[in-house]
This record gives C-alpha cells, sequence and structure tokens, in this order.
C-alpha cells in the first residue's frame, strides 16, 4: 500500500510536508513535532518573543540544513502502513470504532485495529530502533 498522503511506495522516503512521516528524533509526526527547533537550541516556549521571525516564519534553511545533518540521515521509509501499527499490535493494544467513539478492543473483534493513541500514552521513542517501546 502507497502511503496515504502523498502516495509514495513502499520502500520510499516520504516527501516534504507528508503527515504520515515520523520523525526519528522523537517518534511523532514529523511535520508538527518541535524537534527543530531543540536541534538549533531554541525554546519553542519562547519563540514568539525571543525570535519573532522564526515564530512567524518557521525554520529557517540553516535551521533545516542542522536538523538534517544530526538526524536526516535517520529518515524513516513508508514501510506500507501506519507507523507505529506494529508495535501496537506487539503491544496487545487494539481499538475500534464504535457508536461512542473509539474503544479498546480485543485483537479479534471486528474492525479491530492497532491502537496508536494509547501506544504514545505507555510507551516511549526509543531513537536506536527507532520503534516505540513499552515504558516500565
Amino acid at each position: 500500500m502507497n502511503c496515504p498522503d502523498y502516495g509514495v511506495a513502499p520502500g520510499s522516503y516520504h516527501l516534504d510536508c507528508c503527515d504520515v512521516e515520523r520523525c526519528p528524533r522523537c517518534g511523532h509526526q514529523l511535520l508538527s513535532c518541535t524537534c527543530i527547533y531543540e536541534v538549533n537550541g531554541l525554546d519553542v516556549r519562547t519563540l514568539e518573543f525571543e525570535h519573532p521571525d522564526i515564530y512567524e516564519n518557521g525554520p529557517s534553511q540553516r535551521m533545516y540544513d542542522e536538523w538534517d545533518n544530526k538526524w536526516g540521515h535517520r529518515r524513516m521509509p513508508w514501510t506500507g502502513e501506519w507507523p507505529g501499527l506494529d508495535e501496537a499490535r506487539a503491544l496487545g493494544l487494539y481499538t475500534k470504532w464504535t457508536d461512542h467513539g473509539w474503544e479498546p478492543c480485543d485483537q479479534n473483534d471486528e474492525g479491530a485495529q492497532g491502537d496508536l493513541n494509547t501506544l504514545v500514552t505507555i510507551a516511549h521513542w526509543d531513537t536506536d530502533s527507532q520503534r516505540w517501546v513499552a515504558s516500565n
């Protein structure tokens, strides 16, 4: 299955601004994580006042280059399935849509799928393995 955002094939890298790609540093959505600021020594909480140009216009090319230098080589290609599903299933985390919204369920229930929301609350991102692992 190709990436649902920009359609890259399994084994290919996501295109810029893909909302499916995960950050190799934190494991969250690359498009919205704050790692680029942290890698560049900036506190995202003070951007508005200390770096109004970056706050209004986003990261500079120099900032992107710094992030690419430190983390770009760790980017993860599209595997053919949503990031984290394998880890959620391995931890037995399943959910399904009901009349009451998403609810935990058994893996054999009709409509069951890996529960990514629970995954990120009970696991942590391991930068070495580039996977979510259960927190102890």
